[in-house]
């Protein structure tokens, strides 16, 4: 089965300062839909709370997104697919 770490990596930052960082915690290239696509079924999502509220990070940075979006999307997938999915939240 096909994994990637920090999964959620290949979305834009939040700000335009994390750009100049993002190398450091920048694991993937892709988001987690083109990484479905390529074959991907384990799924490593890395957040942290801010105001109450799940923030897609690594380190440092921080990617917009939504990480319920990003789930429900990825489920939605998996069912379209009749595949299973596992994802890890850190």
């Amino acid at each position: 089965m096909l994994g990637s770490h920090n999964s959620l990596t290949g979305l834009p930052c939040r700000k335009w300062w994390m750009y100049l960082i993002n190398w450091a915690a920048k694991c993937q290239s892709e988001p987690p839909v083109k990484q479905f696509h390529l074959g991907v079924r384990y799924f490593d999502f890395r957040v942290r709370f801010k105001d109450d509220q799940p923030v897609i990070a690594h380190g440092l940075i921080e990617y917009r997104g939504n990480i319920d979006r990003e789930v429900a999307t990825l489920n939605y997938l998996a069912k379209h697919y009749n595949t299973r999915i596992y994802l890890r939240f850190v």
